[in-house]
């Protein structure tokens, strides 16, 4: 996740990732929208959702939320 984001900031020189995207739009509204649609839910916002999380990544921690279900140190490089 944290690697799709960097590529696409990197490598697309875009301002914001598709990760820190969701995180604006808030991820619990997104997962709603999905549910009500029928469609498929990502893993990462399933195991979001029911961790209580409401966000992917803490930029003020320098956290992101991995699958593990927990939040880890966004890695710097």
């Amino acid at each position: 996740m944290v690697n799709v984001d960097r590529a696409m900031r990197w490598g697309y020189a875009w301002s914001e990732c598709p990760f820190q995207l969701l995180d604006k739009f808030d991820p619990g509204m997104f997962l709603s929208r999905i549910v009500s649609a029928n469609g498929e839910t990502p893993k990462k916002l399933k195991a979001l959702h029911k961790a209580g999380a409401d966000k992917i990544y803490l930029e003020e921690e320098g956290q992101f939320f991995a699958l593990g279900v927990t939040y880890q140190k966004t890695p710097t490089s």
